[in-house]
């Protein structure tokens, strides 16, 4: 999760540096067309924003990231389906500019773990694991990132895709860990009506622990990710 001390060394970064840690409010995250928090064991899959998710397969509530927090662990062959409630663009087939947030945790690495899956059908891979061999996140085709995950600590993930322009970025805990190889305009990284949540065809979709889901009509910058 994002601490006061990275908003700090970001002031500094930026040449702003001043003793003080800068308000939630300085920069304003936008509001989400989706938000799912897992929060209600007796229905996970509420959505504070937006439509509520439907399940496939089995899920189980357990306790997040605070004593206050809810979270599911959902494994293979059981996913979400999101109806995000995002529009193409004009000209666009698919929705080709969005931000998804997702709060998870592994429980242990030397396994696949899958965050998305654009294809509907869930008949080809998903499009963004934690590989099995180094804990890396990314797929083949965007390339991976640099840094490894680790097990049992909870991770705030944010793809940032603008696809228009070119832009497959992946973030961790607000630092960018990929700058991505975007797919073609309505290619692999474009939503089509509905995104599978942690969903892949063929079992790389181990058991993850999430906390929060939310998407966003619009590309977040650097500093809406640290909020």
């Amino acid at each position: 999760m994002i601490c006061p001390r990275a908003s700090v060394l970001l002031s500094v970064v930026l040449g702003l540096w001043s003793p003080f840690v800068p308000t939630p409010t300085a920069f304003s995250q936008p509001t989400p067309a989706g938000d799912w928090n897992f929060d209600n064991p007796l229905d996970l899959t509420h959505a504070t924003i937006g439509s509520d998710l439907a399940l496939v397969g089995t899920h189980t509530s357990i306790p997040g990231v605070s004593v206050v927090d809810g979270a599911v662990t959902i494994g293979v062959g059981s996913h979400y389906v999101c109806d995000h409630g995002l529009s193409p663009i004009p000209g666009d087939s698919r929705v080709n500019l969005y931000s998804l947030l997702i709060d998870f945790r592994v429980p242990s690495l030397g396994q696949w773990y899958a965050f998305f899956q654009t294809n509907e059908a869930n008949t080809d891979d998903g499009d963004c694991f934690v590989r099995s061999s180094d804990a890396r996140v990314g797929v083949g085709s965007s390339g991976y990132s640099d840094s490894s995950l680790s097990a049992g600590t909870w991770y705030r993930l944010v793809v940032v895709a603008d696809l228009q322009g070119g832009d497959y970025d992946i973030y961790l805990d607000g630092v960018r860990i990929l700058n991505g190889t975007a797919s073609q305009v309505n290619g692999r990284f474009s939503l089509g009506p509905t995104l599978l949540l942690f969903a892949d065809q063929d079992g790389e979709d181990n058991p993850i622990d999430v906390s929060r889901v939310a998407i966003f009509d619009a590309a977040l910058t650097p500093l809406e990710i640290l909020q």
